[in-house]
């Protein structure tokens, strides 16, 4: 069996760099406290994404507050 190399090609692509993502003050959905959050996050902890994940969960389906 042949041994297999990585062409040059590959071996000369940068990687792109990760984007650090905006940070912005928010008030939290749940408890109120104003939290530095990215974009797309709602809650300040874990302990209030679960609170709201519990809150809206029923047998079922989804409901509203």
């Amino acid at each position: 069996m042949a041994k297999f190399e990585i062409p040059e090609y590959y071996k000369s692509i940068k990687k792109p760099k990760q984007e650090e993502e905006n940070m912005t003050e928010r008030n939290c959905f749940i408890c109120g406290k104003k939290a530095k959050m990215g974009k797309f996050q709602r809650y300040c902890t874990i302990q209030c994404r679960n609170t709201a994940t519990r809150l809206d969960s029923v047998a079922h389906g989804l409901r509203f507050r």
